[in-house]
């Protein structure tokens, strides 16, 4: 702890604060543009009808592989009728997904059963008001 009668060792970590802060963010920014770079949005022209080959869930996000080569993100979609209930906690390698254009719904079929997510992002873009 730096006792407050050090104004110099003040004085230095202030400007270290100050000049750090900004780096820290740029470096962040810069890596975020990265990685949603990768792994773009996916939108609700998009179709799927793929093989699920790679999956890493980061917070509400699951980033995809496809069999088509194709890299996405799918942000939060959640349905309470399964466990897991979050769609990048509930995803597995080997899952097939399908998504119609101009659909909300993300239907994933393993081992034969269906199962269903609403992926929320296009249920609120739909009710924004422009």
């Amino acid at each position: 702890m730096i006792p407050w009668s050090d104004t110099k060792r003040i004085k230095e970590l202030f400007i270290l604060l100050l000049v750090g802060f900004p780096i820290c963010t740029l470096i962040m920014t810069k890596a975020l543009k990265f990685w949603w770079s990768k792994y773009p949005h996916l939108e609700q022209t998009d179709i799927l009808n793929n093989k699920l080959l790679e999956i890493t869930a980061y917070q509400s996000t699951a980033m995809i592989k496809l069999d088509d080569g194709r890299q996405l993100s799918l942000l939060g979609s959640t349905n309470y009728d399964l466990e897991p209930d979050n769609l990048n906690q509930f995803l597995q390698v080997g899952d097939i997904l399908i998504k119609p254009a101009n659909s909300d719904t993300i239907k994933i079929i393993r081992s034969g059963t269906l199962y269903i997510f609403v992926h929320e992002q296009f249920i609120h873009f739909a009710k924004r008001k422009y």
